[in-house]
């Protein structure tokens, strides 16, 4: 279903549709709110935007992501991104949540007639500045595990805060964004955003002028906390290559940011991305970021899951950046290893560390128990479990030394003592002396 808007909204409204075509500027008034439902796209028609001035409940999930962008992605001009303005404390939240932002550019104009405006509209308070988001004396909102990419401003590619406005921007992905000036990925004046568990990543700043600050991140009398982020590799001429500028140490705890020794529990290590697949930016499972975060005061703000839906405290601490590593979610391992038909466990020549159950699902009840088969690089003591989706410890099938190759174990169904037989999803995780993982989906029917 295909649904155009455009002008004001006054009353309560939903957009529910596959795409909703924004052919002309639309504002929120203070006393409406608008709903967003998961899997909706919204493209925007020229050089229009969305103005809220009361309440944005924009939520998507992990597979179903609200997405924000220009109809015409070809075009230079892209959309003009998402203002919050002014927006009264007393007002109920506003939330972006699973969202993806791109295309969208901050530039002077005049999006809706005079009649319709009061006070600042559309940009028009600092007209070059914020791509996706331009944030003007707003405080109760929240940018959560959202994508922000190739996105641009003259300051602020992806967001821009101004006037004493304080969002919560958490376990977000920043890629790919561009300021002409300062700010590829945030510029924020007189504002205290908070930044917790944000990856930022090969955002640039295009002056040329390389005794120009710039940095993907700009705090001009401003004192946002960051912590627990990771900031990497963002482009700038600037001769310092700083990844922040005018950044305060005692809010800067926790991160891992490139050419900087600041402020408490910071370093400057390459995070180990996976680099591959539908999220290129989670964790390896080497990566110093894993557990190095800090919780304190930081964990009540964040969402329960994060940007890909794996818990967001998972181990024995929370990650930098916002992917939190997941190894019992973290389903990598091949789907087609070939195993022994017998139910004995059996040996052969050493390969790749691998992983699996057949049948699968598994049906006890009629006389089809299951087989747990892995294969091992080298001899060596392993541990092998199984976990519901809660975590929790259901059986040990082994925890002793075996040889290098191929091994097969049967089970009957049954969790730890002989309990009764399971039911539902399970993940089966195998761990290795030298620290390697396999881990499996299993369901028991």
């Amino acid at each position: 279903m295909v649904v155009e808007v455009g002008g004001i909204i006054s009353d309560d409204t939903t957009w529910d549709a596959d795409l909703v075509r924004v052919v002309s500027s639309v504002e929120v008034t203070s006393d409406a709110a608008l709903t967003i439902t998961p899997g909706t796209r919204v493209e925007f028609v020229g050089f229009s935007t969305l103005i809220v001035r009361g309440r944005l409940w924009a939520a998507g999930e992990p597979d179903q992501m609200v997405v924000f962008t220009a109809e015409d992605q070809m075009s230079d001009e892209g959309w003009a991104g998402i203002e919050f303005n002014n927006v009264s404390a007393s007002n109920d939240p506003s939330l972006i949540s699973h969202c993806e932002f791109s295309y969208a550019r901050g530039l002077s104009y005049d999006p809706l007639p005079p009649e319709s405006r009061d006070d600042l509209i559309g940009g028009t308070a600092c007209p070059e500045a914020g791509g996706a988001l331009t944030i003007i004396g707003t405080s109760n909102l929240g940018i959560v595990n959202s994508i922000f990419y190739k996105n641009s401003a003259g300051f602020g590619g992806a967001i821009f805060c101004c006037y004493h406005a304080a969002p919560l921007i958490a376990g977000n992905l920043f890629i790919d964004n561009e300021a002409e000036f300062s700010g590829s990925v945030l510029y924020t004046t007189y504002s205290y955003p908070r930044l917790y568990n944000n990856t930022l990543v090969n955002n640039r700043c295009l002056h040329e002028n390389i005794f120009y600050q710039a940095a993907a991140l700009e705090s001009h009398i401003s004192k946002p906390p960051l912590i627990n982020n990771i900031i990497r590799s963002n482009f700038t001429n600037f001769y310092s290559g700083a990844q922040l500028i005018e950044n305060k140490e005692f809010y800067t705890l926790y991160n891992n940011i490139e050419l900087y020794a600041g402020g408490t529990g910071n370093i400057d290590l390459d995070a180990e991305f996976l680099l591959s697949g539908d999220h290129p930016y989670s964790l390896l499972p080497d990566s110093p970021c894993i557990d190095a975060g800090m919780e304190a005061g930081v964990v009540e703000y964040l969402p329960e899951r994060d940007l890909i839906g794996h818990l967001r405290v998972s181990g024995d601490g929370i990650d930098m950046g916002a992917y939190e590593f997941d190894a019992l979610m973290d389903i990598a391992w091949d789907d087609d290893f070939d195993a022994p038909e017998d139910g004995s466990m059996t040996s052969s020549d050493p390969g790749e560390l691998r992983l699996a159950c057949f049948p699968n699902p598994i049906i006890p009840a009629n006389g089809l128990p299951g087989r747990i088969s892995f294969a091992l690089t080298e001899a060596g003591p392993i541990t092998l479990e199984l976990f519901d989706l809660q975590g929790r410890l259901v059986k040990q099938f082994a925890d002793k030394i075996y040889p290098a190759g191929t091994h097969t174990i049967a089970w009957d169904g049954r969790g730890r003592e002989f309990s009764n037989l399971l039911r539902g999803v399970f993940i089966l995780r195998l761990e290795t002396s030298n620290g390697s993982l396999g881990v499996k989906t299993m369901v028991l029917e």
